[in-house]
Protein backbone atom coordinates (compact mmCIF):
# COMPACT_ATOMS: atom_id res chain seq x y z
CA UNK A 1 0.00 0.00 0.00
CA UNK A 2 3.13 1.91 1.02
CA UNK A 3 4.30 2.03 -3.09
CA UNK A 4 0.94 3.16 -4.22
CA UNK A 5 0.60 6.10 -1.54
CA UNK A 6 -2.51 4.68 -0.21
CA UNK A 7 -3.15 6.16 3.72
CA UNK A 8 -4.00 3.48 5.27
CA UNK A 9 -1.99 0.69 6.71
CA UNK A 10 -2.21 -3.42 7.06
CA UNK A 11 -0.58 -4.93 9.74
CA UNK A 12 1.83 -7.28 7.88
CA UNK A 13 -0.27 -10.84 8.33
CA UNK A 14 -3.23 -9.81 9.18
CA UNK A 15 -5.09 -10.35 5.68
CA UNK A 16 -4.85 -11.57 2.44
CA UNK A 17 -6.99 -9.35 0.30
CA UNK A 18 -7.99 -5.61 1.17
CA UNK A 19 -10.00 -3.13 -0.91
CA UNK A 20 -9.06 0.19 -2.17
CA UNK A 21 -10.73 3.25 -3.06
CA UNK A 22 -10.09 4.13 -6.29
CA UNK A 23 -11.56 6.96 -8.64
CA UNK A 24 -15.27 6.22 -6.92
CA UNK A 25 -14.77 2.50 -7.15
CA UNK A 26 -13.13 -0.49 -5.65
CA UNK A 27 -10.31 -2.04 -6.33
CA UNK A 28 -9.70 -5.77 -5.16
CA UNK A 29 -6.24 -6.44 -3.91
CA UNK A 30 -5.32 -10.45 -2.62
CA UNK A 31 -1.91 -11.70 -1.79
CA UNK A 32 -1.68 -15.51 -2.46
CA UNK A 33 0.52 -17.54 -0.69
CA UNK A 34 2.18 -18.38 -3.51
CA UNK A 35 3.70 -14.58 -3.18
CA UNK A 36 1.56 -13.38 -6.01
CA UNK A 37 -0.38 -10.17 -6.41
CA UNK A 38 -3.76 -9.87 -7.75
CA UNK A 39 -5.93 -6.86 -8.58
CA UNK A 40 -8.74 -6.83 -9.47
CA UNK A 41 -11.81 -4.61 -10.65
CA UNK A 42 -15.29 -4.59 -11.80
CA UNK A 43 -16.33 -3.30 -15.42
CA UNK A 44 -19.82 -3.50 -15.92
CA UNK A 45 -22.79 -6.13 -15.11
CA UNK A 46 -24.61 -5.29 -18.68
CA UNK A 47 -24.52 -8.95 -20.22
CA UNK A 48 -24.91 -6.57 -23.86
CA UNK A 49 -22.01 -5.05 -22.79
CA UNK A 50 -20.06 -8.41 -21.38
CA UNK A 51 -20.88 -9.94 -25.12
CA UNK A 52 -19.53 -6.58 -26.62
CA UNK A 53 -16.13 -6.51 -24.58
CA UNK A 54 -14.94 -9.92 -25.20
CA UNK A 55 -14.78 -8.81 -29.16
CA UNK A 56 -12.04 -6.62 -27.58
CA UNK A 57 -10.22 -9.10 -25.23
CA UNK A 58 -8.56 -11.08 -28.35
CA UNK A 59 -6.65 -7.62 -29.59
CA UNK A 60 -5.90 -6.25 -25.93
CA UNK A 61 -4.26 -9.57 -24.53
CA UNK A 62 -1.65 -8.65 -26.99
CA UNK A 63 -1.18 -5.27 -25.63
CA UNK A 64 -1.48 -5.39 -22.09
CA UNK A 65 -1.09 -8.23 -19.07
CA UNK A 66 -4.36 -7.49 -17.34
CA UNK A 67 -7.30 -9.89 -18.18
CA UNK A 68 -10.84 -9.88 -19.07
CA UNK A 69 -12.85 -12.05 -17.07
CA UNK A 70 -16.81 -13.12 -16.42
CA UNK A 71 -17.85 -14.03 -13.25
CA UNK A 72 -20.85 -15.64 -13.13
CA UNK A 73 -23.18 -15.32 -9.67
CA UNK A 74 -26.25 -17.21 -10.34
CA UNK A 75 -28.41 -15.15 -13.01
CA UNK A 76 -26.19 -12.28 -12.84
CA UNK A 77 -22.79 -12.04 -14.47
CA UNK A 78 -20.05 -9.19 -14.05
CA UNK A 79 -16.49 -8.31 -15.96
CA UNK A 80 -14.05 -7.73 -14.23
CA UNK A 81 -10.10 -6.84 -15.24
CA UNK A 82 -7.61 -8.75 -12.86
CA UNK A 83 -3.75 -8.61 -13.13
CA UNK A 84 -0.71 -10.13 -11.51
CA UNK A 85 2.83 -9.50 -10.34
CA UNK A 86 5.29 -11.00 -7.74
CA UNK A 87 4.09 -9.39 -4.29
CA UNK A 88 8.14 -9.00 -3.54
CA UNK A 89 8.22 -6.95 -6.42
CA UNK A 90 10.11 -3.27 -5.21
CA UNK A 91 8.40 0.03 -4.81
CA UNK A 92 8.93 1.46 -8.15
CA UNK A 93 7.72 -1.70 -10.09
CA UNK A 94 4.73 -1.86 -8.21
CA UNK A 95 3.67 1.59 -8.65
CA UNK A 96 4.12 1.10 -12.26
CA UNK A 97 2.16 -1.90 -11.72
CA UNK A 98 -1.07 -0.13 -10.36
CA UNK A 99 -0.66 2.55 -12.68
CA UNK A 100 -0.59 0.18 -15.70
CA UNK A 101 -4.00 -1.88 -14.22
CA UNK A 102 -5.50 1.57 -13.77
CA UNK A 103 -5.12 2.82 -17.55
CA UNK A 104 -5.84 -0.48 -18.19
CA UNK A 105 -9.42 -0.61 -16.58
CA UNK A 106 -9.52 2.91 -17.99
CA UNK A 107 -9.82 2.03 -21.54
CA UNK A 108 -12.21 -0.83 -20.78
CA UNK A 109 -14.56 1.41 -18.65
CA UNK A 110 -14.48 3.73 -21.29
CA UNK A 111 -15.65 1.23 -24.20
CA UNK A 112 -18.79 0.51 -21.83
CA UNK A 113 -19.73 4.02 -21.79
CA UNK A 114 -19.20 4.79 -25.15
CA UNK A 115 -21.36 1.93 -25.96
CA UNK A 116 -24.74 4.09 -25.18
CA UNK A 117 -23.40 6.84 -27.57
CA UNK A 118 -24.48 6.64 -31.00
CA UNK A 119 -21.51 6.85 -33.57
CA UNK A 120 -21.31 9.82 -35.46
CA UNK A 121 -22.76 9.96 -39.38
CA UNK A 122 -20.63 11.59 -41.72
CA UNK A 123 -22.21 13.25 -44.49
CA UNK A 124 -21.40 11.81 -48.04
CA UNK A 125 -18.63 14.50 -49.66
CA UNK A 126 -17.62 14.11 -53.02
CA UNK A 127 -14.33 15.52 -53.87
CA UNK A 128 -13.68 17.10 -57.18
CA UNK A 129 -10.31 18.35 -58.89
Amino acid sequence: MEAIGYPDRIADGSASSCTLRVDDGEVLVEASPDGRLILKRRITSDGEAIVRLAEYAPGRMLRENAVLSVERGGDDAAAFLWQETQAQAGTLALQRFFETFMDSWDWWHARVEEEGTEAPVFPSVMIRP
